[in-house]
């Protein structure tokens, strides 16, 4: 703890141990005066960040989303930060102000809440098959993350095609074999938007990976070598496609339910 921030880190833990206590009117009156002290902060904080969010990652569709549920965001997060459960005050250490504090762990709500939110408006928008690009395809005015997504949602849309059968099991079997198929393709189109906000460079090298382009031809458009992009994609446990894999595993866990270490 920073000497400094001393009067904040001990307001702090009064908070949280009067959380977990039992005076509940003690409870009340220390999370009235954290809440009067960094309402308005949290308040602009967010109203900050959704703007610079709105006008750098998303469409104009996901800019009015966002305006409808931007207080539905603020209140969450205030219910987060002072329920019993919460860990937001517990983990604040006192090696800065508390306001700077926050505002990382608002940044971070934030990020996920919008990430959740493009995911679904997005999800079945960037389809993974038949995709074939040139290097032409990517020039300097259009390599962003944004307009290469635009590329894959304009590509051919996979359809699902059933195959009826005489033999119903086999039928059964197929039609598993294309649901879980669809699944991972929206997972994969999830987890490829998530890791843009992140990693926007690891995400811009997979796409153009996935899109079939030579990874000398890659290399050469990054003025790379071609060795300095396979470490990038594929070296563990940071290259990019490590970074995806850890992503896609907590979509199929909390979207589908499918924990694939247990698989």
């Amino acid at each position: 703890m920073d000497k400094k921030y001393k009067e904040d880190y001990q307001f702090i833990r009064a908070v949280c141990d009067a959380i977990q206590g039992r005076d509940v009117e003690k409870k009340n009156r220390l999370l009235n005066i954290l809440y009067i002290r960094y309402h308005e902060i949290i308040h602009n904080f967010i109203a900050k960040l959704l703007w610079l969010y709105s006008n750098t990652h998303l469409n104009e569709t996901e800019r009015t989303k966002l305006k409808d549920i931007e207080g539905d965001i603020e209140n969450d997060f205030l219910v987060a930060i002072l329920s019993d459960e919460s860990r937001i005050l517990s983990n604040y250490e006192g090696n800065s102000s508390f306001k700077t504090y926050l505002y990382s762990v608002v940044k971070n709500f934030l990020k996920q809440r919008i990430i959740e939110m493009v995911s679904l408006l997005r999800r079945e928008s960037i389809p993974i098959d038949n995709l074939c690009y040139s290097t032409e395809d990517f020039n300097e005015k259009d390599d962003t993350i944004e307009c290469l997504s635009l590329k894959l949602a304009h590509l051919p849309e996979t359809r699902m095609v059933t195959y009826v059968d005489e033999n119903p099991e086999e039928n059964i079997i197929q039609k598993e074999k294309e649901i879980n198929d669809n699944i991972k393709k929206q997972a994969l189109a999830a987890a490829i938007l998530q890791l843009s906000f992140y990693y926007p460079d690891d995400a811009r090298h997979i796409i153009m990976d996935l899109c079939g382009l030579k990874r000398k031809d890659i290399a050469a458009k990054l003025d790379i070598a071609v060795n300095t992009l396979n470490k990038r994609l594929t070296r563990s446990p940071y290259g990019a496609y490590e970074k995806l894999k850890k992503i896609i595993r907590a979509i199929l866990l909390k979207d589908y339910k499918i924990d694939v270490d247990c698989m």
